[in-house]
């Protein structure tokens, strides 16, 4: 039998991209809103970036607010004095959530690259930080035993104080409160609470028996009822023939391997 499954994502971050100018004399963009020149009275903090961060990252003010653990409230205030202090509206407001304004995306990601730097300059000079304690990590079957198998002898050898805890289920998924939690999923966006940023790409790829002629086999297909259709369970029913029946399917790429 044929499986189609994906293997382990890569952990790379994306960087993020710069938008340039096009030459020819594309539509002019619009001018950046500006807050009132009485108004800006404020000097920029970092503080007040890493709110607009978390809001852009969480799409509401309310879901950022709850990620930095502050009443939201607060991160208006933080956002109010962020655009004060740069002359501009940094975002709008919806019904749905918030939205960056061109001036608005250009902070977040100078604000991304000022993260990315801090981070960099504590690891070169806190190297006595040590991780230590509970951790979640969540994710389907085949992501979690990749990680058990790969992942974590890594991980505890260089965080001996590290605890890690593994759940293998789909999403979502419901851990204790308190605990700092890590989920990868395939297609799945994140809840209210929640944000999302982009790991990598995996690569899908057929597979058959050895010694088998893959052309003559049936397809095996993830299950598809209990949540969204996934790029590998498309992909198998535009190659399905109408009416051909289904022998197998299954949650996860590891049940299709074992069944294969």
């Amino acid at each position: 039998m044929v499986d189609l499954m994906d293997n382990a994502p890569d952990v790379n971050r994306r960087p993020a991209g710069r938008s340039k100018a096009r030459p020819g004399g594309g539509t002019p963009r619009a001018a950046p809103q500006r807050v009132p020149t009485a108004m800006r009275d404020q000097r920029l903090t970092w503080d007040d970036l890493k709110v607009a961060l978390a809001v852009a990252r969480a799409g509401s003010l309310a879901r950022g607010a709850e990620v930095l653990g502050v009443d939201p409230a607060t991160a208006s205030r933080r956002i109010a004095a962020l655009e004060s202090a740069l002359g501009v509206i940094v975002f709008t407001r919806t019904k749905s959530g918030v939205t960056p304004t061109d001036a608005g995306q250009a902070v977040i990601t100078r604000a991304m690259e000022i993260e990315h730097r801090t981070m960099l300059m504590e690891e070169d000079i806190c190297q006595s930080r040590v991780a230590r304690g509970p951790v979640g990590v969540a994710g389907g079957m085949w992501t979690m035993a990749r990680l058990a198998a790969v992942g974590a002898p890594i991980l505890k050898q260089a965080f001996p104080e590290l605890s890690l805890q593994l759940v293998a289920c789909r999403p979502p998924v419901d851990l204790p409160s308190g605990l700092p939690t890590v989920s990868l999923w395939f297609e799945a966006p994140p809840r209210e609470s929640e944000f999302s940023i982009t790991l990598g790409e995996a690569p899908y790829a057929v597979y058959a028996r050895e010694g088998l002629a893959p052309d003559a086999l049936p397809l095996l297909s993830h299950r598809t009822e209990d949540g969204p259709s996934r790029a590998p369970g498309r992909w198998a029913a535009r190659q399905r023939r109408e009416g051909a029946p289904v022998p197998l399917v299954a949650s996860d790429s590891l049940l299709l391997r074992e069944a294969v």
